[in-house]
Protein backbone atom coordinates (compact mmCIF):
# COMPACT_ATOMS: atom_id res chain seq x y z
CA UNK A 1 0.00 0.00 0.00
CA UNK A 2 1.24 3.26 -0.89
CA UNK A 3 2.78 5.97 2.21
CA UNK A 4 0.23 8.64 2.56
CA UNK A 5 1.59 11.68 0.77
CA UNK A 6 3.41 14.21 3.08
CA UNK A 7 1.97 17.91 3.40
CA UNK A 8 3.91 20.81 2.20
CA UNK A 9 4.63 22.37 5.86
CA UNK A 10 6.32 18.86 6.43
CA UNK A 11 8.64 18.84 3.61
CA UNK A 12 9.99 22.83 3.90
CA UNK A 13 10.51 22.13 7.78
CA UNK A 14 12.70 18.72 5.93
CA UNK A 15 14.36 21.58 4.05
CA UNK A 16 15.01 23.63 6.71
CA UNK A 17 16.89 20.84 8.56
CA UNK A 18 18.73 19.73 5.91
CA UNK A 19 19.83 23.52 4.93
CA UNK A 20 21.34 23.09 8.67
CA UNK A 21 22.85 20.21 8.69
CA UNK A 22 24.72 21.25 4.90
CA UNK A 23 25.67 24.07 6.05
CA UNK A 24 27.96 22.92 8.81
CA UNK A 25 29.51 20.67 6.01
CA UNK A 26 33.10 20.82 6.25
CA UNK A 27 32.95 20.95 2.30
CA UNK A 28 31.60 21.13 -0.94
CA UNK A 29 31.59 17.32 -1.43
CA UNK A 30 30.25 17.07 1.77
CA UNK A 31 27.34 19.66 1.23
CA UNK A 32 26.81 17.00 -1.76
CA UNK A 33 26.44 14.04 0.31
CA UNK A 34 24.27 15.43 2.25
CA UNK A 35 21.94 16.74 0.00
CA UNK A 36 22.07 13.40 -2.07
CA UNK A 37 21.69 11.21 1.35
CA UNK A 38 18.67 12.80 2.91
CA UNK A 39 17.14 15.08 0.39
CA UNK A 40 14.79 12.55 -1.24
CA UNK A 41 12.59 12.44 1.76
CA UNK A 42 13.19 16.47 1.98
CA UNK A 43 11.36 17.05 -1.46
CA UNK A 44 9.45 13.87 -1.46
CA UNK A 45 11.26 12.12 -4.48
CA UNK A 46 12.99 8.76 -4.57
CA UNK A 47 16.92 9.35 -5.92
CA UNK A 48 19.12 12.91 -6.32
CA UNK A 49 21.85 13.27 -8.25
CA UNK A 50 24.11 16.41 -8.21
CA UNK A 51 26.54 17.19 -11.28
CA UNK A 52 28.78 20.00 -11.31
CA UNK A 53 29.48 21.97 -14.67
CA UNK A 54 33.42 21.15 -16.11
CA UNK A 55 35.81 23.35 -15.47
CA UNK A 56 37.92 22.55 -18.61
CA UNK A 57 34.76 21.28 -20.86
CA UNK A 58 31.72 23.08 -21.16
CA UNK A 59 29.95 20.36 -22.84
CA UNK A 60 30.54 18.33 -19.57
CA UNK A 61 29.51 17.37 -16.38
CA UNK A 62 31.47 16.19 -13.53
CA UNK A 63 29.93 14.05 -11.09
CA UNK A 64 29.56 14.41 -6.71
CA UNK A 65 27.18 12.22 -5.22
CA UNK A 66 24.46 10.17 -6.52
CA UNK A 67 22.40 6.92 -6.03
CA UNK A 68 22.44 3.60 -7.38
CA UNK A 69 18.97 1.30 -8.45
CA UNK A 70 19.01 0.13 -5.40
CA UNK A 71 18.82 3.33 -3.54
CA UNK A 72 22.17 3.30 -2.04
CA UNK A 73 24.81 6.81 -1.79
CA UNK A 74 27.14 6.62 -4.79
CA UNK A 75 30.38 8.39 -4.74
CA UNK A 76 30.58 9.42 -8.75
CA UNK A 77 33.27 12.57 -8.17
CA UNK A 78 35.56 9.69 -10.77
CA UNK A 79 32.44 10.43 -13.20
CA UNK A 80 32.39 12.74 -16.11
CA UNK A 81 29.26 12.52 -18.69
CA UNK A 82 28.14 14.68 -21.81
CA UNK A 83 25.55 17.95 -21.30
CA UNK A 84 22.47 16.29 -23.13
CA UNK A 85 21.40 19.83 -24.86
CA UNK A 86 18.01 18.96 -25.29
CA UNK A 87 17.45 18.80 -21.39
CA UNK A 88 20.55 21.35 -20.28
CA UNK A 89 19.99 24.09 -23.10
CA UNK A 90 20.82 28.32 -23.02
CA UNK A 91 17.31 28.33 -21.01
CA UNK A 92 18.30 26.08 -18.44
CA UNK A 93 21.97 27.52 -17.57
CA UNK A 94 20.45 31.03 -17.63
CA UNK A 95 18.45 29.95 -14.72
CA UNK A 96 15.27 31.09 -17.25
CA UNK A 97 13.78 28.32 -15.90
CA UNK A 98 13.26 26.88 -12.36
CA UNK A 99 13.33 23.28 -13.16
CA UNK A 100 12.25 20.72 -16.20
CA UNK A 101 10.33 17.97 -15.78
CA UNK A 102 10.32 14.37 -17.67
CA UNK A 103 7.37 12.72 -17.08
CA UNK A 104 8.02 8.66 -17.37
CA UNK A 105 8.17 8.19 -21.20
CA UNK A 106 11.92 9.69 -21.77
CA UNK A 107 15.21 7.79 -22.02
CA UNK A 108 17.63 9.39 -18.99
CA UNK A 109 19.29 6.82 -17.04
CA UNK A 110 22.45 6.69 -18.36
CA UNK A 111 23.35 3.73 -16.29
CA UNK A 112 20.34 1.20 -17.50
CA UNK A 113 18.77 3.65 -19.98
CA UNK A 114 15.12 2.25 -18.32
CA UNK A 115 12.51 3.23 -20.20
CA UNK A 116 9.14 4.96 -19.27
CA UNK A 117 9.58 3.87 -15.57
CA UNK A 118 9.98 6.85 -13.46
CA UNK A 119 9.74 11.06 -13.67
CA UNK A 120 12.77 12.65 -13.19
CA UNK A 121 13.03 16.42 -12.10
CA UNK A 122 16.25 19.14 -13.26
CA UNK A 123 17.14 22.01 -11.85
CA UNK A 124 19.91 24.31 -12.15
CA UNK A 125 22.46 25.17 -9.66
CA UNK A 126 22.57 28.37 -9.15
CA UNK A 127 25.89 30.26 -7.14
CA UNK A 128 24.06 33.46 -7.73
CA UNK A 129 25.63 34.66 -10.47
CA UNK A 130 25.46 31.57 -12.99
CA UNK A 131 24.39 28.38 -13.06
CA UNK A 132 27.30 25.76 -12.28
CA UNK A 133 25.18 22.24 -12.35
CA UNK A 134 22.23 20.61 -12.19
CA UNK A 135 20.61 18.81 -9.69
CA UNK A 136 18.12 15.40 -10.78
CA UNK A 137 15.76 13.63 -8.91
CA UNK A 138 13.51 10.97 -9.93
CA UNK A 139 11.13 8.59 -8.88
CA UNK A 140 12.63 5.19 -10.09
CA UNK A 141 12.42 3.32 -6.90
CA UNK A 142 8.98 3.44 -6.64
CA UNK A 143 7.69 4.34 -9.95
CA UNK A 144 5.01 6.99 -8.94
CA UNK A 145 3.69 10.43 -10.90
CA UNK A 146 5.35 13.53 -9.73
CA UNK A 147 3.20 16.71 -8.90
CA UNK A 148 4.66 20.28 -9.72
CA UNK A 149 4.97 20.93 -5.82
CA UNK A 150 7.17 18.29 -5.63
CA UNK A 151 9.25 19.93 -8.96
CA UNK A 152 9.02 23.53 -7.02
CA UNK A 153 10.81 21.63 -3.73
CA UNK A 154 13.62 20.02 -5.82
CA UNK A 155 14.54 23.12 -7.73
CA UNK A 156 14.52 24.93 -3.99
CA UNK A 157 16.56 22.32 -2.76
CA UNK A 158 19.63 22.54 -6.19
CA UNK A 159 19.10 26.73 -4.98
CA UNK A 160 19.58 25.36 -1.27
CA UNK A 161 22.68 23.63 -2.86
CA UNK A 162 24.05 26.08 -5.30
CA UNK A 163 24.32 28.82 -2.17
CA UNK A 164 26.11 26.86 0.40
CA UNK A 165 28.67 25.77 -2.35
CA UNK A 166 28.97 29.31 -3.22
CA UNK A 167 29.59 29.84 0.37
CA UNK A 168 32.07 27.25 0.86
CA UNK A 169 34.16 28.04 -2.25
CA UNK A 170 34.24 31.45 -1.31
CA UNK A 171 35.45 30.59 2.18
CA UNK A 172 38.52 28.29 0.60
CA UNK A 173 39.71 31.15 -1.47
CA UNK A 174 40.01 33.82 0.94
CA UNK A 175 41.34 30.52 3.41
CA UNK A 176 43.68 30.50 0.53
CA UNK A 177 44.72 33.65 -0.13
CA UNK A 178 45.20 34.22 3.77
CA UNK A 179 47.50 31.44 4.55
CA UNK A 180 49.16 31.24 0.77
CA UNK A 181 51.91 32.96 -0.48
CA UNK A 182 51.09 34.82 -3.64
CA UNK A 183 53.41 33.95 -5.91
CA UNK A 184 54.84 30.21 -5.41
CA UNK A 185 51.65 28.64 -3.76
CA UNK A 186 52.98 27.31 -0.38
CA UNK A 187 52.17 28.16 2.54
CA UNK A 188 52.95 31.78 3.80
CA UNK A 189 55.80 33.05 7.02
CA UNK A 190 52.46 33.57 9.79
CA UNK A 191 50.95 30.14 8.61
CA UNK A 192 54.08 28.14 8.22
CA UNK A 193 55.25 29.17 11.81
CA UNK A 194 51.92 28.47 13.54
CA UNK A 195 52.70 24.71 11.76
CA UNK A 196 55.60 24.80 13.46
CA UNK A 197 54.33 25.04 16.61
CA UNK A 198 51.69 23.07 16.39
CA UNK A 199 54.54 20.30 15.43
CA UNK A 200 56.64 21.24 18.53
CA UNK A 201 53.30 21.00 20.54
CA UNK A 202 53.05 17.07 19.11
CA UNK A 203 56.69 16.68 19.95
CA UNK A 204 56.41 17.73 23.52
CA UNK A 205 53.55 15.45 23.54
CA UNK A 206 54.55 12.70 22.50
CA UNK A 207 58.64 12.43 22.70
CA UNK A 208 59.07 12.57 19.25
CA UNK A 209 61.49 14.71 16.68
CA UNK A 210 60.67 17.93 14.65
CA UNK A 211 63.62 19.41 12.55
CA UNK A 212 63.49 22.90 10.29
CA UNK A 213 65.56 23.84 7.36
CA UNK A 214 65.94 27.12 6.17
CA UNK A 215 67.17 27.66 2.61
CA UNK A 216 68.52 30.51 1.11
CA UNK A 217 68.76 30.91 -2.78
CA UNK A 218 72.41 32.13 -3.63
CA UNK A 219 72.96 34.82 -5.97
CA UNK A 220 69.20 35.66 -6.76
CA UNK A 221 69.53 39.44 -6.47
CA UNK A 222 71.81 39.36 -9.08
CA UNK A 223 69.43 36.90 -11.30
CA UNK A 224 66.33 39.53 -10.76
CA UNK A 225 68.94 42.34 -11.22
CA UNK A 226 70.47 40.82 -14.63
CA UNK A 227 67.06 39.01 -15.98
CA UNK A 228 64.14 40.52 -14.90
CA UNK A 229 61.82 40.15 -12.12
CA UNK A 230 60.28 37.38 -14.90
CA UNK A 231 62.72 35.48 -14.88
CA UNK A 232 63.49 35.49 -10.69
CA UNK A 233 59.81 34.61 -10.48
CA UNK A 234 60.19 31.24 -12.90
CA UNK A 235 63.08 30.73 -11.27
CA UNK A 236 61.42 30.62 -7.37
CA UNK A 237 59.22 28.68 -8.84
CA UNK A 238 60.87 26.31 -10.27
CA UNK A 239 62.88 26.13 -6.94
CA UNK A 240 59.70 25.25 -5.28
CA UNK A 241 59.17 22.43 -7.71
CA UNK A 242 62.22 20.60 -6.32
CA UNK A 243 61.19 21.09 -2.89
CA UNK A 244 57.79 19.81 -3.56
CA UNK A 245 59.73 16.78 -5.24
CA UNK A 246 61.75 15.83 -2.11
CA UNK A 247 59.17 16.34 0.85
CA UNK A 248 56.90 13.58 2.31
CA UNK A 249 52.90 14.62 2.12
CA UNK A 250 53.59 15.15 6.37
CA UNK A 251 56.11 17.94 5.47
CA UNK A 252 55.54 21.63 5.05
CA UNK A 253 57.55 24.05 2.81
CA UNK A 254 56.18 27.62 3.58
CA UNK A 255 58.30 30.83 2.07
CA UNK A 256 59.42 33.12 4.59
CA UNK A 257 60.19 36.21 2.40
CA UNK A 258 62.02 37.07 -0.65
CA UNK A 259 64.41 34.02 -1.83
CA UNK A 260 64.27 32.29 1.88
CA UNK A 261 61.79 29.24 2.73
CA UNK A 262 61.70 26.83 5.75
CA UNK A 263 60.86 23.18 5.39
CA UNK A 264 59.71 21.74 8.58
CA UNK A 265 60.24 17.65 9.06
CA UNK A 266 57.44 15.89 11.70
CA UNK A 267 59.25 13.32 13.15
CA UNK A 268 62.87 14.00 11.45
CA UNK A 269 66.22 14.41 13.03
CA UNK A 270 69.08 16.80 11.84
CA UNK A 271 70.61 13.42 10.05
CA UNK A 272 67.47 12.17 8.46
CA UNK A 273 67.49 15.93 7.27
CA UNK A 274 70.96 15.86 5.60
CA UNK A 275 69.11 13.29 3.56
CA UNK A 276 66.38 15.30 2.45
CA UNK A 277 69.11 18.16 1.54
CA UNK A 278 71.38 15.58 -0.33
CA UNK A 279 67.98 14.62 -2.16
CA UNK A 280 66.95 18.66 -3.00
CA UNK A 281 70.67 19.45 -4.28
CA UNK A 282 70.36 16.08 -7.20
CA UNK A 283 66.69 17.50 -7.61
CA UNK A 284 68.13 20.96 -8.47
CA UNK A 285 70.87 19.59 -10.75
CA UNK A 286 68.53 18.34 -13.01
CA UNK A 287 66.94 21.33 -13.42
CA UNK A 288 67.14 23.33 -16.54
CA UNK A 289 65.64 26.94 -15.36
CA UNK A 290 67.93 26.71 -12.22
CA UNK A 291 70.64 25.24 -14.09
CA UNK A 292 70.52 28.15 -17.14
CA UNK A 293 71.41 31.13 -14.69
CA UNK A 294 73.46 29.52 -12.04
CA UNK A 295 76.11 27.09 -10.64
CA UNK A 296 76.41 24.37 -7.88
CA UNK A 297 75.65 25.85 -4.94
CA UNK A 298 72.01 27.31 -5.50
CA UNK A 299 71.35 27.56 -2.10
CA UNK A 300 72.54 27.76 1.34
CA UNK A 301 70.75 25.89 4.42
CA UNK A 302 70.70 25.95 7.87
CA UNK A 303 69.18 23.18 10.27
CA UNK A 304 67.74 23.50 13.73
CA UNK A 305 66.00 20.17 15.40
CA UNK A 306 63.93 20.20 18.45
CA UNK A 307 63.34 17.43 20.62
CA UNK A 308 61.00 18.45 23.58
CA UNK A 309 61.28 21.23 26.15
CA UNK A 310 61.12 24.76 26.65
CA UNK A 311 62.73 25.95 23.63
CA UNK A 312 60.45 28.68 21.75
CA UNK A 313 59.69 28.15 18.09
CA UNK A 314 61.43 31.57 17.99
CA UNK A 315 64.81 30.59 19.10
CA UNK A 316 64.65 27.53 16.70
CA UNK A 317 63.99 29.81 13.58
CA UNK A 318 66.65 31.90 14.58
CA UNK A 319 69.02 28.86 14.96
CA UNK A 320 68.16 27.43 11.63
CA UNK A 321 68.49 31.06 10.27
CA UNK A 322 71.96 31.54 12.10
CA UNK A 323 73.14 28.42 10.58
CA UNK A 324 72.28 29.45 7.13
CA UNK A 325 74.22 32.73 6.94
CA UNK A 326 76.74 30.92 8.50
CA UNK A 327 77.27 28.52 5.62
CA UNK A 328 76.17 31.43 3.12
CA UNK A 329 79.32 33.55 4.34
CA UNK A 330 81.47 30.57 3.97
CA UNK A 331 80.34 29.89 0.17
Amino acid sequence: MPSKKKPLTHHLSELLELNFAMSNAADVEEICKIAVAQGPSAIGMDRIGIWFLATDDPNSFVGSYGTDESGTLRDERDRRIPITRDIYDDDFFERRIQYRYFPRSRVYDDESNVVGTADLVVAPIWDGRQSIGTLSADTFLSGRSVSEETCQLAAHLARIVGHLVALKRTADVLEQLATTDDLTGVLNRRTGIEFLEHQMRITRRTGTRVTIVFLDLNGFKAINDTHGHAVGDRYLLDFVDRIREVLRESDMVCRMGGDEFMLVLPGSTARSADVVIRRLREAVSRSEVLSRYRSDPWFSYGLAEYAGGNRSVEDLIHTADLRMYEQKREG
